[in-house]
Parts: structure tokens; sequence; C-alpha cells
């Protein structure tokens, strides 16, 4: 093994529920991971059904088909845009492309769970900054910089809390610290949030070199077993992540469906509505309960239980429904469709009662 292979922490997955059985006669609700409850669009699923048949060839490697659509939809040059087997991918690519060993790698924390193990992989220093008032302090970020600093990923929203910060106050950090440090915009989210924030990364990429927006079709467009994501820079930005990356890491599938995802607007549109409407009844019921619930801006809401988080999942789980505890923060449950957000709601008035400790608001 290379020095410092053993020292990288596996990424810790939430429970797949492929496969499990049903706790007596009501199966799992799997709201562990941030996962669309919808099946993908019928548009998209007929898109997969007429390349079905072309498995036998490679995928296209330059993605030229979705990157084409990507450049149109954001009206951008051709190459700004790269796409990868889900953000995470082009995430590691541009970690490995500005990261070796001494540099720092910033990012908040609680955040993105995979941002350590980038950190790791590259063999960089991972600089965690604590959220303030469970939103990401860039204050404190900026005051952190050192000549070490290399790269920073800015999660908006926020994953797991559901924080967002202002278009504004991004762009001031972005000016506050040096210009050769890559600034990632981590927009994994940003379709749930509404068109005002659409253009918010990609009109820092407009205005300055060193920053890069970072989305994917896992999440709003209902595609994460596809694994597609994409990334928009400047030109010699883009160009240097993609020396990193791997031919063919895009499949067929998963090219064909997003660029149908794209297409269908109306498909798209109307399941963000129902997904808003799901976040408002899933955030006024655990409200009622008297948890200690935040705004969301996600498919996801956040519970700020502190050490009590391991054990309130665990619960959960043992009444069958699959929740992702982040100790020592706090707990995510990914919003579901009615049926599956009201058993949550309701297993977690039963939890509740198992808790010797208030959980209730400060």
């Amino acid at each position: 093994m290379r020095p410092g292979i053993d020292s990288i922490k596996l990424y810790v997955p939430g429970r797949a529920t492929t496969g499990l059985s049903e706790i007596g006669e009501l199966p799992y609700v799997p709201l562990a991971s941030n996962e669309s409850p919808f099946a993908p669009l019928p548009s998209v699923v007929k898109a997969i059904e007429e390349v079905v048949g072309k498995l036998n060839r490679y995928p296209d490697p330059g993605v030229y088909a979705l990157r084409e659509a990507l450049a149109a939809e954001l009206d951008v040059p051709l190459a700004q845009v790269a796409v990868g087997a889900g953000s995470m991918t082009l995430c590691l690519q541009a970690v490995l492309s500005t990261c070796g060993a001494g540099d720092e790698l910033m990012f908040a924390s609680p955040s993105y769970e995979g941002y350590p193990l980038l950190a790791s992989v590259a063999g960089a220093t991972a600089v965690k900054i604590p959220l303030r008032d469970g939103a990401h302090d860039l204050d404190a970020m900026a005051e952190a910089v050192t000549d070490r600093t290399r790269a920073i990923f800015i999660c908006n929203p926020n994953n797991p809390t559901g924080s967002t910060v202002e278009a504004q106050r991004i762009e001031r950090f972005v000016e506050e610290v040096r210009d050769d440090i890559l600034i990632l915009i981590d927009e994994a989210y940003a379709e749930f949030m509404g068109d005002p924030i659409k253009t918010v990364g990609l009109s820092l990429v407009r205005r300055h070199a060193n920053v890069v927006s970072l989305r994917t079709f896992s999440k709003a467009h209902g595609l994460a077993g596809l694994r597609v994501g994409y990334l928009v820079g400047q030109p010699a930005v883009v160009e240097v992540v993609q020396r990193s990356h791997m031919p063919f890491n895009t499949n067929t599938l998963a090219q064909a469906a997003a660029i149908a995802s794209l297409k269908d607007r109306d498909g798209l549109a109307a399941r963000l509505a129902e997904v808003r409407t799901e976040r408002a009844f899933v955030l006024d019921g655990l409200r009622q309960l008297g948890l200690p619930v935040r705004d969301t801006f996600t498919n996801f809401a956040w519970l700020d239980l502190g050490d009590q988080a391991e054990a309130f999942a665990a619960e959960m789980g043992r009444h069958g429904v699959l929740v992702r505890p982040l100790p020592p923060h706090g707990v995510r449950i990914t919003l579901g469709d009615r049926v599956a957000n009201e058993r949550a709601l309701a297993t977690v008035a039963t939890v509740l009662a198992t808790f010797e400790r208030d959980l209730s608001p400060a």
C-alpha cells in the first residue's frame, strides 16, 4: 500500500433497503438516504428503453450529447461543462487536481460526509469549520485560510442541515480569499429551492475564474441509481479537472436518462412542487411534536439531537423507519411520499415516548 492509504476511513453508507424483510405487515420506510421517492419520469423511462439494445457498445466517452444539452440549458460554452458518474466523482477530480500532501481542503462541519474522504484520498489535511446557527460560518472560514489552503467546499443548501447562504455573501467570501484557491459550490439540492437559486453558482462562475458549480441528477431528477452529475466552471479549470477523468465513467443509460429529464421541465416542476408540499407537512408535524427543527430548503429535515442522534435513529429503525444519524450533531430524515411521511411522523411520536431526556428546543 502507498503511505497513508491505511488511514483513509471508509464512507459509511445508509442502510440499503433492497432485500430488507418487513416489520410485521409493514415494509421498511427508507428515509436514510436523500433519494427521490418517485420513480423516474415516464419520458426518462422511455429514453432508457430506447438505448437498452445498444448496451453492447461503450458509452460516448466525451458525453457530448448530454454536455451539449447542459450547455444549452445553462447558456454556457460546451468547454465549461464536465460530466461524471455523480457529482461526487467530479468533486474527487477537482480535489485531486488541487490538493496533495501538505495541502488543506476546507469545508463546514457538519456538511456532506464525503468531503473528509476526499481529503484523505488526496493526502490533504481536512480543515473543518463549525457551522454557526446551523449554517456556514463564512467569516470563520475566511479567517482559517492559510498559505496551504488549496480548495474550499461550500455546500449550498447544506447537507445535512438544509441551511443556505445568500449569494451575495458567498460572492463576498470569494472576493476575500486568494484567487488561487478553488471554491467548489456544491449545489446538489439547489432545485428544491426554486428558481432564484438556479443561477447562484453559475453567476459566480461567470465572474470568478476560481469558482465551480457542482450539480447532480441524483436528487431532484430522481436518478440516484444511474450516477450522473455535472460541473460548470471556466474552461481552463474544467480542462484541469478533466485530466483525472476516467474514460467511460458515465454510462449509456445515465446519459440518455439525464438528457430526457432535462427536457421534461413540466414533469420535474410538478414533482418539485410535491416535494415542497411534503416538506411543509413534515416540518409542521415535527414541530407539533416539539422537536428542534430548522427551516430546510432541501428534500430532507434535520433534527438537532446532539448525542441522542444514534439512539433516536436506532429506535426509529426498530420501528421500521430508516433515518440517518450523524453523531454528535443530529438526525437527517429524507422526505418521502405522503404515506411514508405520515408513518415517519407517527413513528417519531412513538419513539419520543421512549426518551427520558426532553428533546424539545431550549
